[in-house]
């Protein structure tokens, strides 16, 4: 016999379908509550009322009331029928007076460029193009960073405070042999350079990145420790990459780009790498089998094509990068939902600077 209307296992397959289109309007009310700054305004253990809380955020009472009921409804803050507001656990991980994750991510999930990006999904999917320029006006993604200064610097601030511990897992996973020379390739500001050499204290490092994006660097960098052991570079890495290394780092690096670009990458470091070093990559690890994944693994893929046209890769697609650039298969060291850390090295002589991705 099919199922019913009523069936209790399709209305809760249509309330999880339901809630997952709605998605778009929770993302955006959260959005908003930080750029209000709803989320500091309200203290920690503060018990505000509507009326007082609009006056301080310098918004309509009306409206104001109507957006925290909804969030609270959702767990999100908490209201009682007089109108006084309050916070919950999920609405102080809101708090951007810390800079927590959760905040940096609904401000920039948010933005107008990222949003509208996310709108020319299916152009991208029928295309296989970055759905970014598309809706911005032909702009990439890193250029938009570059002439919004604003959106830029949410965006460093987003990826640095990335999922606890990032640095300190790479790290720890990492093994040098004694007075290695470390170089991170697109090491942005030194942040997992300095975890790094902090755990390595016979290490060496250098820090290699776009001129203006390495400039933050000395505030990272800049201790007695690590001065002396640390050398930072401005370059682009599609043209050169420092010499002289011994342990190479592309870490978050290879999913921002579609294979051509990402194989030119790896032909860059691959010119510039001793015969007997090696090259280790961080970044997700996808599974042949698509319902082995962890779906926060997939939807990162699906963002990287929004975003960049890029994509996270499984183990064969990674392989075949680095056939076509001069390098052996892949070693998976470290294997985790988030990222994984791989390894390889040089495979006979560098290609030329036109072998295709």
């Amino acid at each position: 016999m099919g199922e019913t209307q009523h069936s209790p296992g399709r209305i809760g397959q249509e309330t999880t379908l339901r809630a997952a289109i709605r998605g778009l309007a929770i993302s955006r009310m959260l959005g908003a509550a930080c750029e209000l700054g709803l989320p500091d305004v309200l203290g920690v253990r503060d018990s505000i009322g509507i009326a007082d809380l609009a006056d301080r955020l310098g918004c309509h009472q009306g409206t104001l009331h109507r957006l925290v009921r909804t969030l609270a409804a959702l767990g999100v803050f908490a209201i009682d029928a007089q109108g006084t507001v309050a916070h919950t656990d999920a609405s102080r991980a809101l708090r951007g007076d810390a800079l927590s994750p959760q905040h940096l991510a609904a401000r920039f999930w948010t933005l107008p460029a990222v949003w509208a990006a996310w709108g020319k999904l299916g152009e991208a999917v029928r295309t296989g193009q970055a759905a970014f320029p598309l809706a911005n006006g032909g702009q990439t993604f890193f250029g938009h960073l570059g002439e919004a200064p604003a959106d830029q610097s949410l965006f460093r601030s987003f990826i640095q405070s990335g999922f606890a511990g990032r640095h300190e897992a790479v790290a720890s996973a990492l093994t040098l042999a004694e007075a290695e020379t470390v170089v991170d390739v697109g090491g942005g500001s030194g942040a997992l350079l300095r975890a790094i050499l902090g755990r390595h204290p016979d290490a060496c490092g250098v820090l290699y990145d776009r001129p203006d994006v390495v400039a933050s660097a000395p505030a990272v960098l800049d201790s007695p420790g690590l001065r002396r052991r640390c050398k930072v570079v401005g370059g682009d890495f599609f043209r050169s990459v420092p010499t002289g290394g011994t342990t190479y780092l592309l870490c978050w690096i290879l999913h921002d780009w579609p294979d051509e670009a990402a194989a030119a990458i790896l032909r860059s470091v691959r010119a510039a790498m001793p015969a007997r070093a090696r090259l280790v990559i961080v970044d997700r690890l996808l599974d042949a089998d698509p319902g082995k994944c962890d779906a926060y693994d997939l939807l990162e893929d699906v963002n990287m094509l929004v975003l960049l046209g890029g994509c996270e890769r499984t183990e064969a697609e990674f392989n075949a990068l680095m056939t076509a650039s001069g390098f052996a298969p892949i070693t998976p060291v470290l294997v985790r939902p988030m990222f994984s850390l791989l390894e390889t090295r040089p495979d006979g002589p560098s290609p030329p600077d036109g072998a295709q991705g």
